[in-house]
């Protein structure tokens, strides 16, 4: 179908949902020929309506979309692409959003990027209110203008468009690292992709792609989880300071997420190198409250 500004996707192993943020509605497509099936939305605030929806997140056949001018989360039945419900409202106290972004779905709970509260707001798959994290801040666990968000490796990755970083927490909110990239500039969208290996010859090792907006580029990290062999050898070659901190630094993460290992990143090419068109008349999207 034609698209207007889409702005994110998501897929199951059936069908793909495009957000269609300039003609305020959502497309369903079959995966394996792109044909459309379905499409909701216009331009409103009723349930079945969006006022610049922005991602898109599944868990359990229900597709959720945040619905940023609108300052809510709506839900439809993702077989029929069929109103569920709505929840959130215009605001910064608990359960409360303000322009949503990214959003994300892990063990039956909705992650939701609260962009103009800078936080992080949690629900339950029927939309109720569980938990929120987050402030304005540079400190670790704060954010600046968070957009993107992915459940990855039992871990939550978020971008910061003003705060120009990746950070890496745990479900409760608690940070574990900000991802060394390099310098950046305002960070949006991002996606993983696990690797296949065998790990008798390496260490499994998946992909960060993250959108550079205000570069026009996307960053590309390579994902390793730090093994207690590798993080020997490692040692071998460092200085003991450099060894007291990384074990510190690795108690820390342990003690907030015993699962954990540390995650190792080594920054790879950009990619997609873009060019700037200008347009006359345009207004940058992003906003505070």
């Amino acid at each position: 179908g034609q698209l207007w500004q889409p702005n994110g996707l998501v897929a199951n192993n059936f069908s793909i949902f495009i957000v269609d943020t300039g003609n305020h509605r959502i497309q369903k497509l079959r995966l394996h020929n792109l044909t459309i099936m379905r499409t909701i939305g216009s331009y409103g605030d009723r349930g079945d309506q969006f006022r610049f929806p922005r991602a898109a997140a599944l868990l359990n056949g229900t597709l959720y979309v945040t619905d940023s001018s609108n300052h809510r989360v709506s839900m439809f039945w993702s077989y029929r692409l069929s109103p569920r419900g709505v929840f959130g409202r215009r605001g910064d106290s608990p359960g409360e959003l303000s322009y949503p972004e990214g959003i994300t779905t892990y063990n039956d709970e909705v992650y939701v990027v609260d962009s103009g509260n800078d936080r992080i707001s949690v629900f339950n798959e029927d939309g109720v209110f569980q938990r929120a994290f987050g402030d304005e801040g540079e400190s670790p666990g704060q954010f600046s203008l968070p957009m993107g968000i992915i459940a990855f490796k039992g871990r939550l990755f978020v971008t910061e468009f003003y705060g120009k970083r990746l950070q890496e927490l745990t479900f409760s909110g608690t940070p574990l690292q900000t991802v060394p990239m390099g310098h950046v500039g305002g960070l949006t969208g991002l996606c993983a992709v696990e690797r296949v290996s065998d790990r008798t010859t390496a260490p499994p090792m998946s992909t960060l792609y993250v959108v550079d907006a205000e570069f026009h580029v996307v960053h590309t990290l390579a994902v390793s989880v730090q093994t207690p062999e590798s993080k020997r050898r490692k040692g071998s070659h460092s200085s003991h300071h450099h060894s007291r901190s990384s074990s510190s630094s690795s108690r820390s993460s342990s003690s907030n997420q015993a699962s954990h290992r540390p995650l190792v990143y080594s920054r790879l090419e950009s990619l997609l190198e873009g060019v700037v068109v200008p347009t006359k008349g345009h207004k940058h999207h992003h906003r505070r409250r």
